[in-house]
């Protein structure tokens, strides 16, 4: 007996998914400014593997999505429209920081387990995508060089 390629998938697209979860959370009393941000992270999310439903998203389309971010400049949201993401990439002149990407993951995640809840999908393919860090993420931030604290303190 021959194997039978998949049906067409009749969990609604990842977007429509993000719409409904963001609009619980609306009436559930979370902030504008965080709902703004996890939609962002979807639309990102979206830019890099398509619109698709959700339950054919893959766990190689969610390192798809870690190998492309962790690429990204941060404060993408004001970079220029009209730029494909190879352009922003190559122009970048530094990245997110890992617990940018985290967060990132973590914003994805809420949408899944609310596709999960809903039967949408089964799984989430963001489950264990955090990248570990090292140290403490103060040590990661710039420090102030001595001519830096010369000109600052010079005025």
């Amino acid at each position: 007996m021959g194997l039978v390629p998949d049906s067409p998938s009749a969990s609604p697209c990842f977007s429509r998914v993000v719409e409904e979860c963001l609009g619980q959370q609306e009436q559930e009393g979370v902030s504008t400014k965080t709902i703004d941000d996890k939609r962002s992270v979807a639309a990102l999310l979206v830019r890099i593997i398509g619109d698709m439903p959700i339950d054919l998203i893959t766990r190689q389309d969610a390192r798809k999505f870690r190998e492309t971010a962790l690429k990204l400049p941060p404060r993408l949201n004001q970079l220029p429209d009209g730029q494909s993401l190879e352009e922003v990439i190559k122009t970048a002149t530094s990245t997110i920081s890992l617990t940018t990407f985290n967060n990132y993951v973590k914003n994805l995640t809420t949408f899944f387990s609310y596709a999960i809840r809903e039967g949408y999908c089964e799984r989430n393919p963001f489950d264990g995508l955090r990248v570990k860090q090292r140290g403490k993420v103060s040590e990661e931030r710039s420090v102030f060089t001595e001519e830096d604290l010369r000109r600052l303190f010079s005025k």
